[in-house]
């Protein structure tokens, strides 16, 4: 198309301005989205890969992860490098029980350098007993060809100390940093909505997905459960094409969040140790066979958007190929409206009883406890005529009460929703009851 001079000179203008900003917003969204995902790899790297390559005596890992100029200053003063290190792994098998590494500070910057530095925490046996070893590190690493690998690191301020000699943790302790760890993922909590695609060996393939999230166990456990359905562009018909399941769960040894997936069509499953951080998930595998590596990225963006993308590397790390992506929408999660009167025969009863849970406070009555949040929606469910009876126990052991609805699924998800229990304060059980006496339930009419 030609455009007159005489009138398009400050739409032209104004075109090019507009497209500077937004070419200028694109890369400041790229740029933040890159480093994001820099320093996913990057914990990954030093959190989980590192510590494997040494627990397992893996040298081809730690060829991976050191530069071929890596040297490192030991706590007693001395030097080593890459050659040693390998050679170190190699000879030494570790004596520890237990091993994390804990991350204090890391940065990446614009000239493609990391800096990533934090505390070491050993658990082991020796012939003295038990003991614990902390230590500090900072590890300087540098991106090639799309590949972080370190160059340089400092051990310092190595302490060893007798756990007889360490306040042991109490249950009560233990309990509230399971459920605090717990806690970072409760982002995730809900049912999540979308389309997705997916490259395979016809194609790439675009589904409809559905991820659900809930809390178990009063908050110790959490398990997720996908599906996707592609419809067929012939017969209109929507066939199953995706369906995994994975279960999170708190890991002791690391302090952190042990993930265990399944994948039904391929038969695949794995274990890895995660950490949310700012509402995002990053983890992966490798394959021994092949040498090849497997990233997801997942995450709640700004929007409230759940995105999730799975990237392939062949050549152990340098070059990456995406073959999924996922964006999906948390469906909403109002009571339930559909209208309930004493004429739908539809209608069953469940009792619901309640004890108390992990974040129960000890010692303290059921006034005392932060229940605000539950009575008012008790008082929800009874102006949606759900709710028919409810109230604690006068030993303070817990609560009992008795929903209509239609089904076990439906009253154990009305029951899930009580802040109380997502809060972990009460631990529930949803049961089918039925009157076996005429009379003994009366439901006015409304």
């Amino acid at each position: 198309m030609k455009y007159k001079r005489s009138t398009n000179k400050c739409v032209l203008a104004l075109c090019l301005f507009v497209i500077t900003i937004i070419g200028h917003s694109s890369l400041h969204a790229q740029a933040d989205s890159s480093t994001k995902l820099d320093e996913a790899v990057l914990r990954n790297l030093k959190e989980i890969e590192w510590p494997k390559a040494y627990r397992e005596q893996d040298t081809k890992l730690l060829d991976r992860i050191l530069a071929d100029e890596f040297q490192m200053v030991r706590d007693d003063g001395n030097w080593s490098n890459k050659q040693k290190e390998l050679e170190f792994i190699k000879a030494n098998k570790p004596s520890y029980d237990s091993f994390r590494f804990e991350i204090k500070r890391l940065e990446v910057f614009e000239n493609g350098t990391a800096v990533v530095a934090g505390t070491g925490h050993i658990r082991g046996k020796d012939k003295d007993g038990e003991y614990k070893v902390e230590y500090q590190s900072s590890n300087i690493l540098i991106k090639r060809d799309s590949v972080w690998k370190a160059i340089s690191s400092h051990v310092s301020g190595v302490k060893k100390t007798a756990v007889a000699s360490v306040s042991k943790e109490t249950k009560e302790e233990s309990d509230a940093k399971r459920l605090a760890e717990m806690k970072k993922l409760d982002f995730l909590v809900g049912t999540w909505k979308g389309t997705g695609w997916v490259m395979t060996q016809s194609g790439r393939q675009t589904s409809s997905i559905t991820e659900t999230f809930q809390y178990k166990m009063g908050g110790q456990l959490a398990v997720v459960e996908g599906s996707g359905l592609t419809k067929d562009e012939k017969t209109g018909v929507e066939r199953p094409t995706h369906q995994a399941f994975g279960i999170f769960s708190y890991d002791k040894a690391s302090g952190k969040i042990k993930f265990r997936y399944y994948k039904a069509e391929t038969g695949e499953e794995g274990e890895t140790i995660i950490e949310p951080v700012n509402k995002s998930i990053a983890w992966g595998f490798d394959i021994a066979e092949t040498g090849s590596k497997v990233k997801f990225i997942q995450q709640v963006n700004d929007k409230g958007k759940w995105m999730e993308t799975g990237e392939f590397s062949r050549d152990g790390g340098k070059t990456w190929i995406k073959f999924m992506e996922t964006e999906l929408s948390k469906v909403p999660e109002p009571l339930l409206g559909t209208k309930r009167t004493t004429s739908n025969s539809n209608l069953r009863y469940f009792v619901f009883q309640y004890a108390p849970g992990p974040a129960w406070l000890k010692n303290k009555p059921a006034s005392e406890q932060p229940l605000n949040g539950h009575f008012d929606y008790m008082k929800k469910l009874k102006a949606e005529k759900l709710l028919l009876l409810g109230g604690p126990f006068e030993d303070d052991s817990g609560a009992m009460g008795m929903i209509q609805t239609f089904s076990l699924e439906e009253a154990r998800g009305i029951i899930e929703k009580d802040p109380a229990v997502k809060e972990r304060l009460v631990l529930a059980e949803v049961r089918p009851w039925q009157a076996a006496v005429a009379g003994c339930v009366e439901t006015k009419k409304r």
